[in-house]
């Protein structure tokens, strides 16, 4: 994006330059339109340059629509000056230019990692045996507690982070996105970092 404002700084500044040239050549009327429409044009670049400037999502679009209206004065030229392409020549080109490179599309390929097979997910569940006492209550029920055989921690493999597997955070990462971690070792090779829930 540096490359492409520094390319539409120099361009804005020799259509610039040719519009003031071309705008004292005029005659009365003919010199106060284009005025007109050359401090819009300046107006319009500095605002396409500082969406250009600050990578503005809409900045091709806006320059497609900027190069344009550079199009139309540039043939607003043409015609006043009599068909001299001499003097239009100029605004034509860097309108044709600044069209072609605000329309060129630009892709991005994001790098996506490889990701690593996940391993099964095991949760076993083991009984503990409650005494019951003869009361009138209803029967206590069988207690149950979760225990994680593939590993001590948990990430996911979008993340940077690696939990316990009884952190909130952790019981968000769906199955498919778990990885799991035997020791603090093995996240750290990985490189995963410990989340709050760790350092507490």
């Amino acid at each position: 994006m540096k490359n492409a404002f520094m390319m539409f700084n120099i361009l804005l500044l020799v259509l610039f330059l040719k519009l003031i040239d071309i705008t004292f050549a005029l005659t009365s009327t003919l010199f106060t339109i284009q005025a007109i429409a050359s401090i819009i044009l300046v107006v319009l670049g500095i605002s396409f340059l500082m969406k250009v400037k600050d990578k503005h999502p809409n900045a091709r679009k806006a320059g497609a629509m900027y190069f344009t209206l550079v199009l139309i004065d540039a043939l607003f030229i043409y015609v006043a000056l009599g068909f001299s392409i001499k003097q239009a020549s100029i605004p034509l080109a860097i309108a044709a230019i600044g069209i072609l490179l605000s329309t060129k599309a630009k892709k991005r390929r994001r790098k996506t990692k490889k990701a690593e097979p996940i391993p099964e997910t095991k949760v076993i569940l083991q009984d503990y045996e409650v005494k019951e006492e003869e009361t009138t209550e209803e029967p206590k029920k069988t207690v149950a507690k979760k225990t994680y055989s593939p590993g001590k921690f948990v990430a996911s493999k979008f993340a940077k982070n690696y939990h316990a597997p009884k952190c909130d955070w952790a019981k968000k990462i769906k199955e498919k996105n778990q990885v799991w971690l035997k020791d603090k070792k093995e996240a750290k090779k990985k490189g995963y970092k410990p989340h709050s829930c760790l350092t507490k």
